[in-house]
């Protein structure tokens, strides 16, 4: 009889022949219902399928793959009542290697949907030879029984609660995500946009939420908008867009900012995070800067979670958290406004159900050991698009018996997540003379990390605040720059008006009737051309001086040179012509002299900050 090669996997219950192996039958007709149920189950004519393999079993009682496989078609489709029918008619028929692959399914089954007592006694029915089943699945099936009774015999009270029916009246609401404000945004498919997702937006007021609105028409198209994240200071938000003209795969992740008010356009973040696989489900850290994510791009499992982090405006590659990743998949990310604490969903790890979520710290020198949130938080079902705010409420979509998802809150336990404070800080940038406001940078380091201030007005700046004390590094153009160190979130910091003549070589002198430049002002004029080059928006005049020696005729020429003689050394080395200007005075002002001034339409305020100058 020549072997056979079938491989069959479900949607859930995984079934696979233990490869190219002799079928356990001898009737004909039997083998044949079995091979075409084998191929109606690859094009999912799983009824069909059920059929022939039935008329199968009945030609031949003890055929295990047909026994197998319709065991594998009853569990897959949640027939509990026809899988143990199955079960007690045919256990006896099957090899023991059989036998431990349906003990193992049906123990997984019983798993699934929470009856972990019932899972843990056909767990035990599985036989020291069951090849069919991989090392790595027993043993994680096998500790997540333990772990589903003990979560199960310890669970904490937790009440949960649904949101009004206004924020849950689409056909589909899922993935929220929570900023320090209380704007919560979520994402939305319904009939009413042909089944389409879009993002939507309410805000948490005293009186309750307000009606969910669309984000905004620079972010929602006509295509899918899919999970999105807002950062904890509200001017970030990053989104799953689907099938966009100017995607890299299917599913890409866009960013867009909120600059006085209003959302950017939406623009695609670059290949050093999207590929050509799936990228989705997005997290961000309270100031917009550290991303988290999922992606398909081949890793450690299916599934892998993923960072990148923003500085100078630049996202840098993707890395994986293999700390974190799974063989199998990881997923639905949330970074909690503290920026340390991570929670993630995992199929790959000991757990109640399908998906569990689990919690770990970022440390310096890496993450802590993932911790299983237990029941009742993770059950049976899947847990994926959790966020936490600041109040302590947990946000999450959870599926009805009608195919609807909503959304649902529960209020975290006190050992789940820190205690933070997060206040908005505001910084005032002011002109030290006359106490103006002024445009510039304002910069903290805070844990090595630098981030720019976000600035709303001219001279205010904000960005979020947990009271740690931090360096502010100011600079604006035309002063000079300034360190304050500070734990509080209201500060005002005075820059010093640049001097500008400070920044300009110093007179140079020539020896009567002479313009040769002397080898001691080289100096001296190399500290002009940095100068120029730093701060390009000077623009400089070069005057000529004489003695009153000689005629008035030649004492203009004499100047003339001299000034030519500075402007030509200033070109040789870089200084554009459009930055200079020139002034020939003979002998109206009596010295031996080229002297730099600035000129009065050039713009004083130096757009470049001053380095190497101390206040």
């Amino acid at each position: 009889m020549r072997k056979e090669l079938i491989v069959i996997c479900m949607s859930f219950f995984s079934f696979c022949l233990f490869g190219q192996e002799e079928l356990h039958s001898r009737k004909k007709k039997a083998i044949a219902d079995y091979k075409e149920a084998s191929e109606r189950v690859m094009v999912g004519q799983n009824a069909e399928a059920i059929t022939l393999l039935l008329s199968a079993i009945k030609r031949d009682e003890s055929f295990d793959e047909a026994i197998l496989l319709l065991m594998s078609l009853y569990l897959d489709n949640y027939d509990k009542t026809q899988a143990l029918n199955l079960y007690n008619n045919s256990i006896d028929e099957l090899e023991s290697k059989f036998q431990s692959k349906v003990n193992f399914d049906i123990a997984k089954f019983y798993w699934s949907a929470g009856d972990y007592d019932n899972a843990q006694k056909y767990f035990e029915r599985i036989g020291s030879e069951h090849e069919g089943i991989k090392k790595e699945d027993y043993e994680l099936l096998k500790e997540s029984i333990v772990i589903g009774k003990d979560s199960m015999s310890q669970e904490a009270e937790i009440e949960f609660e649904s949101l009004t029916s206004k924020m849950n009246e689409f056909d589909m609401q899922y993935f929220p995500s929570i900023d320090a404000s209380g704007l919560l945004v979520f994402t939305a498919r319904d009939k009413r946009w042909g089944g389409h997702e879009q993002i939507m937006m309410t805000r948490a007021r005293a009186e309750g939420w307000g009606e969910p609105i669309q984000i905004s028409e620079s972010i929602n198209s006509n295509q899918n908008e899919g999970t999105a994240s807002i950062s904890a200071d509200g001017k970030t938000l990053v989104f799953t867009g689907c099938n966009r003209q100017n995607g890299i795969g299917s599913c890409d992740l866009f960013v867009s900012y909120k600059i006085g008010g209003i959302w950017s356009e939406a623009k695609l973040l670059p290949t050093t995070i999207n590929t050509r696989h799936w990228e989705s489900q997005p997290s961000l850290t309270s100031n917009g800067n550290t991303l988290y994510f999922v992606s398909t791009r081949p890793g450690k499992g299916g599934q892998d979670l993923y960072t990148s982090t923003r500085i100078d405006g630049e996202w840098t590659p993707a890395i994986p958290l293999d700390e974190l990743n799974t063989p199998k998949d990881d997923a639905s990310p949330f970074i909690y406004p503290d920026d340390v604490t991570l929670f993630f969903a995992s199929n790959g790890r000991p757990g109640l159900g399908r998906f569990d979520l689990y919690r770990v710290e970022k440390g310096a020198t890496g993450w802590t050991a993932p911790m299983n949130l237990g029941a009742p938080i993770n059950n049976e079902q899947d847990q994926i698009g959790y966020c936490i705010g600041l109040d302590g409420w947990a946000y999450f979509s959870t599926s009805m018996t009608d195919g609807r998802i909503k959304m649902k809150r529960f209020r975290v336990p006190e050992n789940f997540v820190p205690e933070i404070r997060l206040t908005t800080r505001v910084v005032y940038l002011k002109d030290s003379i006359t106490k103006n406001a002024i445009d510039g940078l304002v910069t903290i380091s805070n844990e090595n990390v630098d981030e720019q201030l976000t600035q709303v007005a001219i001279g205010r700046f904000e960005d979020l605040s947990n009271g740690v004390k931090v360096k502010y590094y100011a600079s604006a153009t035309g002063y000079y720059n300034k360190v304050v160190e500070s734990s509080s979130d209201t500060l005002t910091i005075e820059l010093r008006p640049l001097e500008v003549d400070s920044v300009l070589a110093g007179p140079i002198y020539f020896s009567s009737n002479e313009w040769q430049i002397q080898e001691k002002y080289i100096k001296a004029l190399d500290k002009l051309v940095s100068s120029l080059k730093e701060y390009p928006e000077l623009v400089i005049t070069i005057e000529g001086y004489t003695d009153v020696i000689g005629s008035t005729e030649d004492n203009l020429e004499l100047s003339k040179k001299r000034v030519e003689e500075v402007h030509s050394y200033l070109i040789k080395n870089g200084v554009p012509e459009e930055n200079m200007k020139k002034a020939f005075f003979g002998e109206s002002k009596s010295a031996n002299v080229a002297r730099v001034t600035i000129d009065e339409d050039s713009d004083r305020k130096v757009l470049i900050r001053l380095k190497g100058i101390k206040n």
